[in-house]
């Protein structure tokens, strides 16, 4: 089993462990980043992080293009003072995959990790609590595209795909970047899951 890679990025020492010692198990790495420098550094490193949990006020997080660099790799959850409603539709169009406020009940985070990990969304309401989780919609994928999702969530590398489909691995490329685009998810690992869940759902 791939180990959760979580991202925990906040400026006050005292929050991120507390987020840490809340969501440390058996099978999750926890790296930590006090600004968006070191966010950066853990985005061009080998290993990218399944979820990054960032806080809104973030030293050097300044503009919604640098959540959009943030989500382009990785699936993001915001962390907010009080209500975004005014920047929700902005925040979504950015690839942010979860919003909810610093001052949420640890259950709440909790959950809300884990629906990101199965590639849901999961956005908190102006009081805080839980909107409606939406689940990632494959059925906008094109025969192609779903055979290679499905692969994907059986553990194969582009490599192994486009021998198994007799297409070139630059092809493969391609059509995993039309997935993540039309089904807004972040990364390889969270398609996977979503497609293994999809697949024991479906059995």
């Amino acid at each position: 089993m791939k180990p959760l890679d979580l991202l925990i990025a906040d400026s006050a020492p005292l929050y991120r462990q507390g987020l840490k010692l809340l969501l440390t198990g058996a099978h999750t790495r926890i790296r930590e980043a006090d600004s968006i420098h070191g966010v950066q550094r853990c985005l061009d490193g080998a290993a990218t992080p399944d979820i990054v949990i960032i806080d809104a006020r973030l030293s050097g997080l300044q503009s919604f293009a640098q959540l959009a660099a943030i989500s382009a790799h990785s699936a993001t959850l915001l962390l907010v003072d009080g209500t975004v409603k005014l920047a929700a539709d902005r925040l979504r169009s950015c690839g942010v995959r979860g919003v909810m406020t610093k001052t949420a009940p640890t259950a709440e985070v909790q959950r809300a990790v884990r629906q990101l990990v199965e590639g849901a969304i999961w956005w908190s309401d102006d009081g805080g609590r839980p909107a409606a989780v939406a689940q990632t919609d494959l059925t906008l994928l094109t025969q192609c595209e779903g055979e290679i999702a499905a692969l994907v969530g059986q553990g194969l590398l582009n490599k192994q795909i486009a021998s198994r489909l007799k297409r070139s691995e630059s092809t493969v490329k391609r059509h995993l970047s039309n997935i993540y685009r039309k089904t807004a998810i972040s990364g390889r690992s969270t398609l996977a899951l979503q497609t293994a869940r999809i697949a024991r759902a479906s059995n």
